[in-house]
């Protein structure tokens, strides 16, 4: 497992959160679509279960793949 999953399940875990048994696909990955007239304008998928898109300029990215759909 990636370095930054054991670091985020550490911090979690430190903070009195538990994960509880397992399941599910263990292996899935979380990501983001914005769909629009069932087109995929822009996604954002995860390389691992710790990684996630920068919420910071992530209203940036959406309204961008929104103007450029229009």
């Amino acid at each position: 497992m990636h370095p930054r999953i054991w670091g985020r399940a550490i911090k979690v875990f430190l903070k009195g959160h538990g994960t509880g048994r397992p399941h599910g696909d263990m292996r899935q990955v979380p990501g983001i679509y914005l769909v629009r007239s069932g087109q995929v304008l822009w996604q954002y998928v995860s390389r691992n279960t710790a990684d996630r898109p920068d919420y910071r300029t992530l209203e940036q990215d959406l309204q961008s793949a929104l103007s450029v759909s229009s």
